[in-house]
């Protein structure tokens, strides 16, 4: 016998024929391309904007030299400026061009005005490396290069800001990483960007906030860029659930696509829904369980130990869903007292446990005799 019930539509309506309900193994969810992200954060209010460079070390001992760059912050009070100072120590020193200079960033991290026009730092042992100052438009990174062509150095500027990476899907539910970095541009203002992994998309745009924390308007957006044999991907970032309050910076994300999913299990809840689960983590109600109610339950034929079939005393059945029209409610996961009768099971237990004293015995029995035997013998 099949339970009966009615399909479950896409607009989650009930399907107007009743029939028996079945399960295909090879049911799909297909894939949903992102459309959105939602970002809920803390942004820490006091957080100050800075830049800083990691130290290099030059040559090898004993002729190495250690190069910092030491930053001031700029007296013009822009919090994008700084006055900078190369400062070399140990086996080397400034032998020619500018070692110092003000750098100014754009709200994206990059070189918007730097002065000086590089350096070159001399080893005890005669070797020269030639810095060059950043290029407008690039990250502030002062590169070095020995005479020989043959080793280079990096300073690498790292500023006030963090990143958060995103999964999202597109149309052929192909995953791709989203990286959103977020730089503090003055007192109430956040500049975001983000990028996809292979650097094709971009979105970016500022946030601006209260006195009290709370957002006071976001800018920017969409995020588009096109995957590699997919539909082009245009995301809306949604930023409403951001504050800028003192305390640790956080962000978590959630965004609305999802890979291709089969069909792994199903589970019934007390609506007597029938809830099928996908590999992609997915649910999705795929029918509801008809429960049929009579005029006269009493009048109802019995055909096996918990089966019944109409007859003319009990009427037709009218079919409602749990709890509707009178009928009982499913309740999932318990098996039904009715179908087992109590003093069957005791009896079986009670045999059961005889057999196994019955057996206890027959061993004893056997032990004693060996024994008998054993002192016959001696």
């Amino acid at each position: 016998m099949q339970i009966q019930g009615w399909e479950i539509l896409n607009d989650g309506t009930l399907g107007g024929q009743l029939k028996g309900i079945t399960l295909p193994i090879n049911t799909t969810i297909a894939p949903r391309a992102t459309t959105e992200i939602r970002y809920t954060a803390n942004f820490d209010a006091v957080l100050t904007r800075s830049l800083t460079f990691e130290p290099i070390t030059l040559g090898t001992p004993p002729d190495d030299a250690e190069v910092t760059i030491e930053l001031l912050p700029s007296p013009t009070g822009n919090n994008n400026e700084w006055d900078y100072q190369v400062i070399v120590t140990g086996s080397g020193s400034i032998t020619n061009g500018t070692s110092a200079g003000t750098i100014r960033l754009d709200n994206n991290g990059d070189i918007l005005d730097i002065t000086g026009a590089g350096f070159e730092i001399t080893l005890t042992d005669g070797t020269t490396i030639d810095f060059t100052v950043p290029t407008i438009g690039e990250k502030p990174n002062f590169v070095g290069t020995a005479a020989s062509g043959t080793e280079t150095y990096t300073m690498a500027g790292k500023f006030t800001a963090f990143s958060s990476s995103t999964e999202v899907f597109d149309s052929r539910g192909t995953a791709h990483i989203l990286t959103t970095t977020f730089t503090k541009v003055d007192e109430h203002t956040w500049h975001w960007v983000t990028v996809s992994e292979d650097g094709s998309g971009v979105g970016n745009g500022s946030l601006t906030f209260r006195d009290d924390g709370t957002l006071a308007s976001m800018s920017g957006g969409p995020i588009v860029f096109n995957p590699s044999g997919a539909a082009p991907m245009s995301i809306n970032p949604v930023f409403s659930s951001i504050t800028h309050y003192d305390g640790e910076t956080s962000i978590v994300w959630a965004q609305n696509g999802y890979e291709m999913g089969y069909l792994d299990s199903f589970k019934i809840d007390s609506a007597g829904t029938i809830i099928g689960v996908f590999t992609n983590g997915l649910t999705k109600d795929i029918a509801q369980i008809a429960i049929a109610t009579f005029n006269n339950p009493a009048g109802l034929e019995k055909v096996g130990e918990t089966m019944f079939i109409k007859s003319n005393n009990s009427g037709e059945p009218a079919f409602h869903t749990s709890g509707v029209g009178g009928s009982g409610r499913v309740t999932p996961g318990t098996l039904e007292m009715s179908n087992v009768d109590l003093s069957q099971e005791f009896t079986d237990m009670i045999v059961t446990q005889r057999g196994f004293q019955a057996n206890s015995r027959i061993i004893t029995t056997s032990d004693e005799m060996l024994q008998e035997l054993v002192n016959l013998k001696r």
